[in-house]
């Protein structure tokens, strides 16, 4: 039996917040809306990838037993968690461009990195070329901003 540090539990944490996103991803509901490349399409592929690394994690933790690790940064787990709910829940309200330049800047900011010289431009270009590439090249729509649309 493995020893529970907190390297593993935070694993087993990320690994079931994904398998539940992923799921859900799955349902009924959400298949019709799905055909082709719709828009779960992509998120589908980082939910695969964040289990593979949540595995990846879990079984690291579990075979070098011995390795000191840092101790996970829980706050910024649940401060992450809880800017996800936020942005989901206003991206149809505010629009795709302002939520992910704000929450480009939180998210790494709310996890302790704050060299804004670099979350800035970061968060600017991210932001445009996720946009770019969704709206443009994939023809995949992402919510527009309701005051100048």
């Amino acid at each position: 039996m493995p020893k529970i540090t907190g390297r593993l539990l935070f694993s087993v944490v990320m690994f079931s917040i994904g398998a539940f996103l992923l799921a859900y991803s799955y349902t009924t509901a959400n298949v019709a809306a799905a055909a082709q490349f719709g828009p779960q399409f992509f998120p589908r592929i980082l939910l695969w990838t964040w289990l593979v690394l949540a595995l990846a994690m879990m079984a690291e933790s579990i075979l070098l037993k011995g390795r000191k690790y840092k101790e996970q940064n829980w706050k910024g787990l649940f401060a992450s968690i809880g800017l996800t709910a936020l942005a989901c829940t206003l991206m149809p309200i505010v629009g795709f461009l302002p939520i992910s330049l704000t929450f480009m800047l939180a998210y790494p900011w709310a996890l302790g990195y704050r060299r804004s010289t670099v979350l800035i431009p970061l968060s600017i270009i991210f932001s445009f070329a996720t946009w770019y590439i969704f709206n443009e090249i994939l023809l995949i729509p992402l919510p527009e901003i309701p005051w100048l649309a």
